[in-house]
């Protein structure tokens, strides 16, 4: 499509599609730059000199020299690594250790926080399995297969059924491998004990 220059007047080929985009059509950036009002008087937040820039530029707050854009860059990541939200983040976790537990509950098995705490209330702080009070706090366990909550359970016992994947047919040839090599076991420690 041949379009006229805004700036200078020359006739050139432009794509139509860049065309209905635009009020004012350049051939050159020369061109746009020229067309563009300049103003004088912003101080550089850097290095405090007085700069020009034109229309588009407003925004700028430093001038074109390399060191000043790259300080500019420099305290714009200081400002992140020490900005307030990051520390409002930080503050919060250290004071509240659970919430984070829960919010990933929450967002993992859907159990809310008041379940966590009701069933937590059931099962008397305990795990479901061997009845401990841990250190730590109790995990979710879940069915695998139908992401079913099941209750809460210490790390060992969570860890110990997805060992034995869940499987009942594998956990029971382990209750009968304990109670064969259990009795030895019990034998000897009675023997010991009455000796």
């Amino acid at each position: 499509m041949r379009v006229t220059c805004t700036q200078c007047g020359i006739e050139f080929n432009k794509p139509p599609c860049q065309v209905k985009r635009v009020k004012k059509v350049f051939c050159s950036k020369k061109c746009h730059d020229e067309s563009q009002t300049v103003y004088n008087g912003k101080p550089c937040e850097i290095c405090g000199d007085i700069f020009k820039y034109r229309g588009n530029m407003n925004r700028y707050v430093t001038c074109s020299k390399p060191e000043c854009r790259k300080e500019k860059v420099r305290r714009e990541h200081e400002k992140v690594k020490k900005g307030t939200k990051a520390q409002r983040v930080a503050e919060i976790r250290r004071k509240n250790p659970d919430k984070r537990y829960l919010i990933s509950v929450k967002h993992l098995y859907g159990i809310t926080a008041i379940e966590y705490r009701k069933r937590l209330d059931q099962q008397n702080g305990a795990c479901a399995i061997c009845g401990c009070i841990p250190d730590k706090k109790l995990v979710v366990d879940h069915c695998h297969i139908s992401s079913v909550f099941r209750g809460l359970l210490c790390h060992s016992c969570n860890i110990g059924l997805g060992a034995f994947k869940d499987n009942e047919l594998v956990l029971m040839r382990a209750i009968e491998y304990l109670r064969e090599h259990g009795k030895h076991l019990t034998v000897q420690k009675g023997e010991s004990d009455g000796e």
